[in-house]
């Protein structure tokens, strides 16, 4: 089917020139659920909004009947939540994150004046890197042996 074009190159083809392109999902019930869903032979994936759930954005995995990626009103985003409590919250019994090393030829970008920390990987070394009062300040934990000592 095709909207806007005479020749759909899909089962579901929307073209528009204007700059502008978009398409709704509405809900216009109290609390209403507006979503997109995707299905396969193996897994069933939604993206949408829940007004149950507080008006929360999520994409979630409906074969595991799981959130993956949720963003709620207060713009916190969740892996693995559906209530995330604070800017990012990852969370599941296996909660973690993998970082891999900043291989960039550039020079690490410098955070911003109290408000920004950098968390990266280079040369063997978890380096956290933030700035206090316009001083960059940093701390490093080698990766190449046995050592838990942080470092300047």
């Amino acid at each position: 089917m095709g909207i806007g074009t005479h020749a759909p190159e899909y089962s579901f083809d929307i073209q528009s020139s204007s700059l502008d392109i978009a398409a709704r999902i509405k809900s216009t019930g109290t609390d209403g659920k507006s979503k997109f869903r995707l299905e396969n032979d193996g897994r069933n994936w939604s993206l949408g909004v829940d007004g149950y759930q507080s008006d929360k954005f999520q994409i979630r995995d409906e074969t595991a009947n799981l959130p993956r990626f949720t963003i709620n009103t207060e713009g916190h985003f969740g892996l693995g939540k559906d209530n995330p409590q604070t800017t990012v919250h990852i969370g599941t019994l296996s909660a973690c994150m993998s970082i891999d090393e900043y291989t960039d030829t550039t020079a690490v970008p410098l955070p911003t004046n109290g408000t920004q920390a950098m968390i990266y990987i280079k040369g063997n070394k978890l380096i956290i890197k933030w700035n206090d009062g316009g001083t960059t300040r940093h701390k490093y934990l080698p990766l190449d042996g046995t050592s838990v000592t942080w470092a300047y």
